[in-house]
């Protein structure tokens, strides 16, 4: 942002590389594994699902953690 409060706009700037580590092992996981995460891993397996053409079905626990299955 400028001093005059609007945002400028930069070229050319290169885009930094990501750290290349996934939280989740669901790359690795055949159909019928399963993993325990806390709550907050459901989306994860939704977003990796959609991107990858690959299903999950989560179910919560007791204790604020999902289940997550891989299923196809």
């Amino acid at each position: 942002m400028t001093d005059d409060g609007t945002v400028a706009i930069e070229k050319n700037v290169p885009l930094p590389r990501g750290s290349g580590r996934a939280k989740y092992p669901f790359a690795e996981m055949a159909v019928g594994d399963s993993i325990v995460v806390e709550a907050k891993g459901l989306s994860a397996a939704h977003h990796y699902g959609a991107r990858n053409g690959v299903r999950f079905t989560v179910r919560k626990l007791g204790d604020g953690t999902v289940r997550v299955w891989r299923t196809a």
